[in-house]
């Protein structure tokens, strides 16, 4: 079984704040933007002058619609075979179903393991194959630049 890797902990505990976008506090975009930069130097556009609250679930819903296929390719769906997709690798961002909607985002830092944010939660590492989570998997995504940087390892 995989486990998280050390450096997951050093964002494990980040205040919720809402439109929060760094180490004083962040939602989970806030924390998947936060994370794909420092670790893994993909800098994504902020989004927080484009919805009014967490709570605007209308237009966060149309917000991910529109953005995940732009810079994003999907590496798995429920519609693929099993639970834990063994395609997800750590920088690809799980997209999470909640209150009916596509809404709410965790990054993948290990196999079946997502850092997120919710709130009234701070940041936490659980398991996006696990019985709380599972049904509401959307999709897993990856980001173009890390699918470029992993062509360019297997290549070498």
């Amino acid at each position: 079984m995989s486990k998280p890797p050390a450096w997951a902990a050093d964002y494990i505990g980040i205040p919720f704040l809402e439109k929060g976008r760094d180490r004083e506090g962040c939602d989970c975009w806030g924390l998947v933007r936060l994370v794909l930069a420092e670790r893994f130097g993909i800098e994504l556009p902020s989004h927080a002058c484009d919805y009014d609250t967490v709570k605007d679930h209308g237009r966060i819903a149309g917000l991910i619609g529109r953005s995940r296929h732009d810079q994003w390719f999907e590496v798995w769906s429920p519609l693929s075979s099993g639970l834990c997709p063994l395609s997800s690798a750590p920088g690809d961002v799980v997209l999470l179903r909640l209150s009916g909607l596509p809404i709410h985002v965790g990054l993948v830092v290990a196999l079946g393991w997502m850092l997120h944010a919710e709130a009234k939660v701070d940041s936490v590492l659980e398991r996006f194959d696990g019985l709380e989570w599972q049904r509401r998997v959307l999709g897993i995504y990856r980001h173009v630049a890390l699918r470029a940087r992993r062509q360019r390892t297997k290549d070498r």
